[in-house]
């Protein structure tokens, strides 16, 4: 974690969310008043892969960012459950102490539900996100586990991430990027996830992408800085 921080121009920062439990965190401070990134990332994700998004992302700005690995991964304690990730989630946030004007909510694949979830309870707490990044979203991880198998085998799953029952409390402008040759979570999560939102969302479709390579196209990076330059405090 030392090497990533250096190499990332962050500092290491493990939160303590239970007695027992610490997750393995990186914290880039950026300027005073300046937006603030928090990414929740796929479930193959690791925190060097989150690092390096979010160092890319925040190149040539004063932006800050975090970054914590999921319950179980990359060092982090106790065991990856919806309900705790949940709780972790908004643990992040208030670790980072910034205000709802400042802060971008960013969620990819399986993190999506996870930023939804955030949005939606900071909008309850009255502090919604500037705005909320959703890559690859889900409507359902029940949904997209019948359509894997072929078969309505979704109800066995213990972790829901039901993103759809979550869209109307989010209340912060939200960009859904996601790749037209998505093979995992299809296209068409993310157009009803976008249509659900309604005038809160911009859709925006990479033809030629897929799921594992969204990155490997530039529309993610120049739409995502343009979407917090547009939303960040003035």
């Amino acid at each position: 974690v030392d090497q990533l921080a250096a190499a990332y121009d962050a500092r290491r920062d493990p939160l303590v969310v239970e007695p027992d439990v610490t997750l393995t965190g990186l914290r880039h401070d950026g300027g005073a008043g300046a937006p603030v990134l928090v990414f929740f990332g796929g479930n193959a994700m690791s925190i060097v892969e989150t690092a390096s998004l979010l160092a890319d992302l925040t190149r040539g700005s004063d932006w800050g960012w975090g970054a914590w690995a999921y319950r179980g991964y990359d060092g982090s304690g106790g065991s990856p459950r919806q309900d705790a990730i949940f709780r972790d989630a908004l643990a992040q946030v208030q670790h980072l102490g910034v205000g709802g004007r400042r802060l971008f909510v960013i969620g990819q694949s399986l993190g999506t539900g996870v930023a939804v979830h955030l949005a939606a309870r900071l909008a309850e707490g009255g502090e919604p996100p500037a705005g909320v990044v959703l890559l690859s979203p889900y409507t359902s991880i029940r949904r997209v586990a019948d359509e894997a198998l072929g078969v309505p085998l979704g109800w066995v799953l213990a972790d829901r991430y039901e993103t759809e029952r979550e869209l109307a409390g989010v209340r912060s402008p939200v960009l859904v990027i996601h790749g037209v040759q998505d093979d995992i979570i299809g296209i068409a999560h993310g157009r009803e996830v976008a249509a659900a939102l309604g005038e809160r969302a911009t859709l925006v479709e990479i033809p030629e992408a897929g799921h594992n390579d969204l990155w490997l196209s530039d529309v993610p990076l120049t739409r995502i800085r343009a979407f917090v330059a547009g939303h960040a405090p003035r």
